[in-house]
């Protein structure tokens, strides 16, 4: 009994069986094939970001893309964080004017882990906000 989740699977299955032409009598080929969609997303486990000084523990930073041809990691913020520094596993990544930098990637799919943290001390101040973002390649 097929699962009713893979209704598709089922039609494949039943079309293949009935078109399949005999390789010699008594044999078969059956092909399967199937659609991955491409998945990409990266999440910040940490709902509350600790401040010591001017560095603000934002957790850790989740990636996840299934992409073959890899991934980027990017942070978009406001205008009140250029100038502010993030640290990526320790790596300092100058945050620019232009609101949006990348901060990691791969040139193949992966799942990665990176502890993240945010340096204020060259930023402006005020009301600010950051988000994280993962495009494939």
């Amino acid at each position: 009994m097929l699962n009713k989740s893979y209704p598709t699977l089922a039609v494949l299955l039943a079309l293949c069986g009935a078109s399949a032409q005999a390789a010699s009598p008594g044999q078969y080929t059956l092909g399967i094939s199937g659609f991955v969609p491409i998945v990409c997303k990266a999440s910040v486990t940490s709902n509350n970001a600790p401040v010591s000084g001017s560095i603000v523990d934002l957790g850790e930073i989740k990636e996840f893309c299934n992409n073959a041809n890899g991934y980027a990691v990017y942070a978009d913020y406001s205008p009140a964080m250029a100038n502010a520094t993030l640290l990526v596993d320790g790596q300092k990544i100058n945050l620019s004017k232009s609101g949006t930098t990348k901060i990691s990637g791969s040139s193949k799919a992966g799942i990665v882990s990176r502890k993240l943290q945010l340096d204020l001390g060259k930023a402006a101040g005020g009301a600010s906000s950051i988000s994280i973002r993962v495009v494939a390649l």
